[in-house]
């Protein structure tokens, strides 16, 4: 196999793995298979690797382990709260085996609270092996930890907490995007948009970063394809009870030899070029009351709760769900289901609307209740444990969160 080019050049290194496999089936021999020998968790899968927990948390540890050998091979990604990250390594908190071929820190940050489990036990170990080895020709702390997405994209994240109408911005939705589908503005500077997730954030100018600047008038952009340039700008326009977001695609880069275009604000050869679009909100975009500023607030930040009680707590509950979405998995999944501001649900497949609100853990109950209600249909009564939602009578998963799907456009 390794003589065949295009076989070598498909697997590389990985037919390795490959050659055993291979000879055993010739020679033939026959193997004794142990369905749970093992496992190769990762979020990409989301796998437990202990039966479900005998506590209400999803991280918690079940019992004992369901194969008897963890094999870290995948990486794991999480968002700074701990939501799986799918389809993609740019994970705000990860652990990754090929960032840390010559060593590794001697100080490895936790996951965040509801990262899976899986994350922590690699972490843990991870932290025995370190303790235990004395320093050699590798030293754990000429490692360096592995870097978030880019610098420029954290900043315009974090900027959002200082730009007022953020507070209106997050949680919206669904915007229509001209006749290619909706747009949602979710928590922490996530969205999602008719071609995958995305990013978001402040359209403040970032002079010290050549080639970066926003348009004037701008006041947020979109990072539709990967995380190093933002590729639309945006500004709100309200009129006639209207509310629209006129987003205007970056200019593409010059051609070489050519020294107009780039993208930078009052450019005029560039902004000439660039395409221009709307999305239209369908329904009103609220001004938060001083509490929902709160949950705004704490919605944008997507702070890793590590309160040991946040899953019982209504008000933390309430704004961990605010600007999710889409849910999948479980029963709910076919709704698409979004938690937006002012208590709104929406089915995106179903087009209907719909609302939502957390109450206290009912009597007895270790969780807190959430309250959802699309169209026409009953009330369903569910309880939040991190980012999985279950059935509070039958404790069935309704539907797990997490972000996948980056946006190639």
């Amino acid at each position: 196999m390794k003589r065949d080019g295009e076989a070598d050049a498909e697997f590389n290194w990985m037919l390795e793995m490959w050659g055993y496999s291979v000879a055993a089936a010739r020679a033939p021999l026959k193997h004794l298979v142990v369905e749970r020998l093992q496992i190769e968790p990762s979020q990409q899968f989301g796998v437990r690797i202990t039966p479900e927990a005998a506590g209400p948390r999803w991280y918690e540890a079940g019992g004992e382990p369901t194969h008897h050998v963890l094999h870290y091979t995948f990486s794991h990604e999480f968002s700074r709260d701990g939501v799986p990250m799918v389809d993609n390594r740019d994970g705000e908190w990860k652990l990754d085996k090929r960032a840390f071929q010559r060593g590794v820190p001697r100080d490895l940050p936790p996951p965040p609270r509801c990262a899976l489990e899986a994350a922590w036990v690699l972490w843990r170990k991870l932290h025995e092996t370190m303790e235990a080895a004395a320093p050699g020709p590798n030293h754990w702390e000429d490692a360096p930890l592995p870097a978030s997405p880019t610098a420029v994209l954290a900043a315009r994240t974090r900027a959002l907490s200082s730009l007022g109408v953020a507070a209106r911005l997050v949680g919206s939705g669904p915007w229509r995007w001209g006749g290619d589908g909706d747009l949602y503005l979710l928590r922490g500077g996530w969205a999602m948009t008719p071609w995958g997730s995305a990013r978001w954030g402040a359209a403040q100018n970032w002079h010290e970063v050549a080639g970066d600047a926003a348009p004037a008038g701008a006041q947020v952009v979109l990072y539709l394809c990967g995380y190093q340039r933002w590729t639309h700008s945006a500004r709100l326009e309200e009129e006639g009870g209207t509310t629209t977001l006129v987003l205007e695609g970056r200019p593409p880069p010059p051609a070489a030899g050519d020294a107009r275009g780039g993208g930078g604000a009052g450019e005029e050869a560039g902004a000439a070029r660039s395409e221009q679009s709307r999305a239209v909100l369908q329904g009103p975009l609220l001004t938060p009351t001083a509490d929902e500023a709160e949950d705004a607030a704490s919605a944008i930040a997507a702070a890793d709760d590590t309160r040991a009680d946040a899953d019982a707590d209504p008000a933390a509950v309430r704004r961990r769900l605010l600007g999710t979405g889409p849910w999948e998995h479980g029963p709910l999944a076919g709704r698409q289901l979004f938690f937006l501001a002012g208590g709104v649900a929406f089915d995106g497949r179903g087009r209907r609307r719909g609302n939502w609100s957390v109450l206290p853990p009912p009597a007895g109950g270790a969780l807190a209740e959430v309250r959802l209600a699309i169209g026409g249909a009953a009330p369903l009564s569910l309880e939040a444990s991190c980012w999985r939602l279950r059935q509070r009578e039958t404790r069935l998963a309704a539907a797990d969160f997490v972000w996948k799907a980056p946006a190639r456009r």
